[in-house]
């Protein structure tokens, strides 16, 4: 009998790490995907017939642009996944347990996991989510291969106003 709450164990476990396994690679705005071609581990990137060195948005990159901020909407986003995808599942194995048992501090201990493990767990998830995004939409738009086409442009500057041509 306690074999099966074992592999019901792992097989949430394991459907938590599919969850989480989503990749952290930044690429220049979607409208560009189709003439994209990444080679090599330092990816050159081609977008209509122009070559940018390119290098994805990853831990090391992270870490040297955000520091603690990149940190910390990590370890939101990992403690998120823990409670939400590992400790809700296995708090709901304790109520069944519980139940099956006729044990009502199981079934009480485990609906505190299950109410802690999601009350607290999408929050996190979904907040350390929002601000990985924007570090990455941060990183592409500063960093990522820039618009071929020029432009003309007139704006103010701090003599007065100005006239830009850009290619």
């Amino acid at each position: 009998m306690s074999h099966k709450w074992i592999i019901t164990l792992f097989v949430f476990i394991g459907v938590s790490y599919s969850l989480s396994a989503q990749n952290n690679t930044a690429y220049p705005e979607k409208s560009y995907r189709s003439h994209i071609s990444l080679n090599g581990e330092k990816a050159d990137i081609t977008i209509e017939s122009d070559s940018y060195p390119w290098y994805p948005f990853d831990r090391r990159i992270g870490y040297s642009l955000y520091g603690s901020q990149y940190r910390k909407a990590r370890c939101s986003r990992d403690w998120g996944i823990v409670l939400s995808a590992v400790i809700a599942p296995a708090s709901t194995l304790l109520i069944i347990k519980g139940i099956n048992e006729d044990t009502f501090g199981n079934v009480i201990v485990g609906a505190l996991g299950v109410a802690g493990g999601l009350g607290a767990g999408i929050p996190l998830w979904v907040k350390g989510r929002k601000e990985l995004d924007w570090m990455m939409d941060d990183y592409n738009r500063r960093y990522g291969p820039q618009s071929l086409e020029s432009n003309l442009s007139l704006g103010a500057t701090t003599n007065g106003i100005g006239l830009a041509f850009n290619f």
